[in-house]
């Protein structure tokens, strides 16, 4: 039985978009997908890296439009400026049905402009069904260019998320006292060389599912060994990685009684700030909610509801057991007409991420988003600073 879903409105937040420095992007596409692609470029502010090549239904039609590419192409070099080193080409799911070769694409490219490094992408959801995960494709992408290098220094690569960690995380004390780095990653890379070095890098840190591809391609392609590390609240289970990346380091064991005693002590400060009020967790906030909604009611804080709107598909594990350990948790999976009720538990909660205080109309919002520069046992005394200071503060929401 079909049924409605309601769209959540989009609070306008920016969004950084990742690309390999010194590129430009031109996306190969009709004109309804071009206007899509190009809203998002203007709202997230990177308009002037962005191109478009746009299709008409006769160019479809007749196959024209791969020769249309290769002199758009011409037209970009001999116009942008910087010139690119890179450019980053992209596909919408029209190109599913066209069948288009993307090898003797770029294998044509590559000839006509030999000075120029090229990208092909898909954004296909069309066969999100039978390939694997398009954002880890993509993602992975942004790392194809690198090549291997015989030698390797102690740097450390991290791939699989959007912002940079926080500066006071404990991961740079960490690294330095493994005598490893420096931690290179393309959110902080500023020319293509400094994007290059990652090949020279010793280990690879995945933050996210999203870098999970990334890194095993540089495992196998590069021959740098990867490590998985996406986001956790859990105490013990981020000691338990620094255990694991001391020994992917080669290192001494990693002094952890410091920086669990900082987080221990924000987790109090956010047991007495919230009280009884109860907690809401959403899939705007953290890339695993289901862990993340696990976690705050081990530290007994009152996690009431989970809000699995946008699952990545990364988290089913954590989700079952959440349904199974904890039965008086309300997992929500849809955004239907209940939404606009506010699923009828009134506005006494504390959202975390705005999709679970939009749709419970939460008199407190606690503003996570997708994990940004949240990692270890910082990332966990963030949280619940944020929770704390939540609390404080009184939240209107238009409805």
């Amino acid at each position: 039985m079909a049924q409605l879903s309601y769209q959540i409105p989009d609070r306008g937040r920016p969004r950084r978009v990742l690309r390999v420095p010194e590129s430009h992007t031109l996306y190969l596409c009709p004109n309804a997908c071009g206007r899509r692609q190009g809203l998002r470029a203007l709202r997230n502010g990177v308009a002037d890296h962005v191109s478009f090549l746009r299709f008409s239904q006769a160019d479809v039609v007749l196959g024209d439009y791969l020769e249309q590419v290769e002199d758009a192409v011409a037209t970009l070099l001999a116009t942008v400026r910087p010139r690119p080193q890179v450019l980053s080409l992209y596909v919408n799911c029209i190109d599913d049905f066209l069948g288009t070769d993307g090898e003797s694409l770029l294998a044509g490219l590559r000839t006509r402009f030999p000075e120029t490094r090229f990208l092909l992408s898909h954004i296909n959801p069309i066969a999100a069904d039978v390939q694997s995960s398009t954002a880890q494709r993509i993602h992975a992408n942004l790392y194809a260019l690198l090549e291997p290098r015989a030698h390797k220094d102690a740097g450390v690569n991290l791939v699989g998320g959007f912002e940079p960690l926080a500066a006071d995380c404990e991961l740079y004390d960490v690294l330095r006292g493994a005598q490893a780095g420096p931690i290179r990653q393309i959110v902080t890379s500023v020319s293509y060389g400094d994007y290059a070095r990652m090949a020279s890098s010793m280990l690879t840190l995945s933050l996210s599912h999203l870098g999970d591809a990334a890194a095993s391609d540089m495992e196998s392609r590069l021959g740098i060994p990867s490590f998985r590390w996406p986001a956790s609240y859990d105490l013990d289970e981020i000691e338990r990685r620094y255990e694991e990346l001391a020994l992917a380091l080669r290192s001494n064991p990693v002094d952890c009684a410091g920086y669990r005693a900082r987080a221990e002590q924000a987790v109090a400060w956010a047991r007495e700030a919230v009280g009884d009020l109860p907690i809401a967790v959403d899939s705007s906030s953290s890339m695993m909610p289901f862990s993340l909604a696990r976690i705050p009611r081990g530290e007994r804080v009152n996690v009431g509801a989970g809000l699995g709107g946008q699952k990545k598909g990364c988290d089913q594990e954590a989700e079952a057991r959440l349904m199974a350990e904890c039965p008086e948790i309300m997992v929500v999976r849809r955004e239907s007409y209940e939404a606009l009720c506010g699923y009828g538990m009134g506005e006494r909660w504390v959202a975390v991420g705005s999709d679970a205080g939009f749709l419970l109309h939460a008199r407190h919002l606690a503003d996570l988003y997708h994990d940004e520069g949240c990692f270890g046992f910082h990332g966990v005394e963030r949280l619940m600073m944020e929770l704390a200071a939540a609390v404080g503060r009184t939240q209107e929401w238009i409805i």
